[in-house]
């Protein structure tokens, strides 16, 4: 039986604005088919593995496309687009094609949805939130305000520029005294436009605003008269391509301006964490207005020789304490233990240890609630903390930790009398993949901060790209990574107080506003 072809509108691209049916779509799909605009973040959605092809030359192809990369249709061709969407739903059961913005609202997905149909595949739209009406809400303009007892005025929303013809424009309410018109506007275009719609009889005093946007969300607005909006935009520097708004609805961000009171507001920010922990610090910055680059500088894997943990997992009732330094460690611990067909049942004879909430609560979700968190999340507390806890001569210590690590716990143990068995439980390492993206944006200087979480990001970023930041400052979650990136010759603007993300947040907002 045939598959369906399900067309996802992906909003203008942030994660956060994908509709709850079409996130579960992309979880559930075993082929996505997608245009470059509407992939940042979404993707990560998709399961290892599936088969991820892009229209039009932009990505990557992702799991096993085998002959159909040969068949790559090419941007702009509705006709070959869902030849291969029906193609693919007959082999498959859920195909989605990713869509930027809404796939109704303009583009040529009607087209392809009809080639599908025609072929009798069946098919679903879902629908994403408008490129234009989320840059609008989040500048805080309301498109359509009210006008009194006279209901709404006019709204003409339009995928360019206003055509040199008005009466092309279907509805053009919007070109009326009071009417609001919503288009995207090339860098280049303002003047031109400008005076095309005062030749069309708006008023000069008409507010104009110009929204550079990034995945929808602003990054930039320039406001000003209809008169006076290429002078503004020259003033202002560059803009790139923005969505433009006339009209009298400009005036309510007065009121309405609330994205860009936040506090990360107009900074873009490099967060280097492994992938599979990015998401909880860029959803942070994100949510404090920030524009967040992911460069996932390190990846991890597991150890060469995976015995020593095997064995410490079989053998765990001989100790008296277990440390963990990370949620990754408690994960390959885990992961051993049940190998061992064991549980949290076993360590019944072991006091635990935690460095840190993130340690901490990867802890608790497996059952454990640790004996000792130290105040302090650092190698040197840890020894401290335990000290005051139990007598550590002769005691048994199991440290499961990353393959390369500070010295300075298990020497510390050991200073105390305590047996220490320190085992690889994974090993970091480089990860270049998304370098030759993120060379330009560098020596643009395009990136605000470049943050570390730890010292194997600052390492791992210094082994791929060097000390090059392109004028961004250094930030570091704790005085360990900071030291460690200074040792690289980083120069280190910003050094988190309390040493977890939600602190490392806090600084940079300090770092960028003055206050915490």
């Amino acid at each position: 039986m045939a598959g369906t072809v399900y067309f996802v509108g992906a909003g203008p691209g942030a994660p956060g604005l994908v509709t709850v049916r079409g996130a579960e779509l992309l979880r559930r799909a075993d082929a996505v088919v997608y245009d470059a605009p509407a992939t940042e973040g979404l993707l990560d959605e998709v399961r290892d593995g599936v088969l991820q092809v892009p229209v039009g030359g932009a990505g990557s192809w992702g799991g096993e496309p085998g002959a159909l990369e040969a068949r790559r249709p090419p941007a702009g061709d509705a006709e070959a687009v869902g030849v291969m969407l029906a193609d693919l739903a007959f082999g498959i059961q859920v195909v989605v094609r990713l869509w930027h913005g809404d796939p109704l609202l303009f583009g040529s997905a009607a087209h392809e949805a009809a080639v599908v149909s025609a072929r009798g595949i069946r098919f679903e739209m879902v629908p994403g939130v408008p490129v234009e009406t989320a840059a609008l809400a989040y500048a805080g303009i309301p498109a359509a305000q009210a006008a009194g007892a006279g209901g709404l005025v006019g709204v003409s929303l339009l995928a360019g520029a206003p055509p040199a013809d008005v009466d092309a424009i279907p509805g053009s309410g919007g070109w009326a005294p009071g009417g609001t018109l919503v288009f995207r506007l090339g860098a280049g275009e303002v003047a031109a436009v400008a005076d095309r719609l005062l030749a069309e009889g708006r008023s000069p005093d008409t507010p104009v605003a110009l929204i550079a946007s990034r995945r929808g969300v602003p990054r930039r607005t320039v406001v000003s008269s209809l008169i006076g909006i290429a002078d503004a935009v020259t003033r202002a520097g560059p803009q790139g391509d923005a969505i433009a708004v006339v009209g009298d609805a400009v005036s309510w961000r007065r009121q309405l301006t609330w994205f860009e009171r936040k506090p990360l507001f107009g900074r873009t920010i490099l967060v280097t964490r492994a992938r599979e922990q990015a998401p909880e610090f860029s959803g942070r910055l994100a949510e404090e207005g920030a524009e967040v680059i992911e460069f996932p500088a390190i990846r991890f894997e597991n150890p060469e020789d995976p015995a020593p943990l095997q064995r410490a997992a079989r053998q765990i009732g001989r100790y008296h304490w277990v440390v963990f330094t990370s949620a990754n460690g408690v994960a390959a611990f885990w992961k051993a233990l049940r190998a061992e067909a064991l549980d949290a049942r076993a360590l019944r004879q072991a006091r635990v240890c935690a460095i840190g909430p993130a340690t901490s609560s990867a802890l608790e979700a497996v059952g454990i609630v640790p004996d000792v968190v130290p105040e302090r999340y650092i190698a040197e507390a840890v020894v401290e903390a335990l000290a005051a806890a139990d007598e550590l001569r002769g005691r048994h210590v199991l440290l499961p930790r990353a393959a390369v690590a500070r010295r300075e716990l298990p020497e510390g143990l050991a200073a105390r009398g305590a047996l220490v068995d320190e085992v690889a439980a994974y090993r970091t390492l480089p990860d270049a993949e998304g370098a030759q993206a993120l060379r330009p944006r560098l020596a643009a200087g395009e990136i605000d901060l470049v943050t570390f979480t730890s010292s194997s990001t600052a390492r791992s970023y210094h082994a791929v790209l060097g000390t090059t930041t392109g004028g961004a400052g250094v930030a570091a979650i704790g005085p360990v990574t900071a030291g460690t990136a200074r040792e690289l010759g980083f120069r280190v603007d910003v050094v988190a107080e309390e040493y977890t993300i939600p602190g490392l947040v806090r600084a940079c907002i300090k770092f960028f506003t003055g206050r915490a």
